[in-house]
């Protein structure tokens, strides 16, 4: 099961993700939101990350120079698009960069899903919907509505999880990976316990983080 802990934006958070490590560590590069950061911290992050941690940079409409020119600077393993980018934009940055594209999709509809799939992205994330919020949110998606669509292709699934129900959504929807923010902060920053028990969730247990 693949891990992503997402909105990483201070220097503990990358402390706690060295100690636990999860298979990917995500960032917020647009503008205008709670945990954005600037491509110069990014930059700092990535380095300061351990080996075998993959750095996800996160894009909400965004220009291709500008998602170009932040690979380049933060040297990113993945780029994460969650706006309104189309399949020209997914495949323009394939062309562009030698690096998997992931698209978010608040799913509303099975059709969500099925219109998703023909965007070009190597990955899905699969996450809850509301009218007013980018991004999971906190709010959960309807897994039976994501078992019902039975998606064709790779997908993590985001929103409204926590320690409390990612074993359960594991089990139910059984995505290819969880890609979790809010659900480990506590007062809206980063919680070491909680970041370590869905690791150890997802992980059936086994102790892969350091003492």
């Amino acid at each position: 099961m693949n891990l992503k802990f997402c909105g990483i934006f201070r220097d503990e958070d990358v402390e706690f993700v060295n100690k636990i490590h999860p298979d990917y560590m995500g960032m917020i590069l647009s503008e205008g939101f709670r945990r954005t950061i600037s491509y110069e911290t990014a930059a700092k992050f990535s380095s300061k990350k351990s080996s075998g941690i993959k750095v996800v940079g996160v894009f909400v409409d965004e220009s291709l120079e500008y998602i170009k020119k932040a690979v380049s600077q933060i040297k990113l393993d993945v780029v994460q698009l969650h706006g309104k980018e189309n399949a020209d934009m997914i495949s323009a940055l394939h062309k562009e960069l030698n690096i998997p594209v992931w698209k978010a999709v608040r799913v509303q509809t099975i059709q969500d899903v099925r219109n998703a799939e023909k965007l070009g992205a190597d990955v899905l994330i699969l996450e809850g919907y509301h009218p007013d919020v980018i991004g999971g949110g906190g709010i959960t998606a309807n897994w039976d509505l994501l078992c019902q669509a039975n998606p064709k292709q790779p997908f993590f699934l985001a929103g409204g999880l926590c320690p409390e129900n990612v074993s359960q959504a594991k089990e139910i929807v059984k995505p290819c990976g969880i890609d979790i923010s809010s659900g480990i902060e506590t007062n809206g920053v980063k919680d070491f316990e909680k970041m370590k028990r869905v690791a150890e969730i997802l992980r059936e247990g086994e102790k892969q983080w350091k003492k």
